[in-house]
C-alpha cells in the first residue's frame, strides 16, 4: 500500500483501540500481541495467514472500502481494525 493511511485497532477486552499506520510493521504488532493466547489451531493458522501473508495489507484496504469494520475472531476476544478518524490520528 503506497498511501499508509492510519487505522484503528483494538483486541476487545485486552487492548483499547491504538492508531497505527497499516503497515507490515503495524501488522507484525498485532500478531505478536496475539500468537501466544490460547486460540484453535484452525484459528491460529487463520491469524498467521491473514495478518502475515504478503497480501494482508491489501486484503484489509480492500474489506475497509466496503466494509467500516474488520472483525476477526481471537479465542474469547475480537480483533477490530477500522480507519482511524481525523482527531484519532497521529499528528
Amino acid at each position: 500500500m503506497k498511501d499508509n493511511r492510519p487505522v484503528a485497532i483494538e483486541i476487545t477486552g485486552l487492548k483499547p483501540p491504538t492508531v497505527f499506520d497499516l503497515t507490515p510493521a503495524a501488522l507484525d504488532a498485532i500478531w505478536a500481541a496475539i500468537r501466544f493466547l490460547p486460540l484453535p489451531r484452525p484459528q491460529h493458522n487463520f491469524l498467521d495467514l491473514y495478518l502475515q501473508s504478503p497480501c494482508a495489507e491489501r486484503n484489509i484496504t480492500a474489506h475497509l472500502a466496503t466494509n467500516p469494520v474488520l472483525t476477526l475472531p481471537v479465542g474469547e476476544h475480537e480483533l477490530r481494525i477500522r480507519w482511524a478518524d481525523s482527531e484519532e490520528a497521529p499528528a
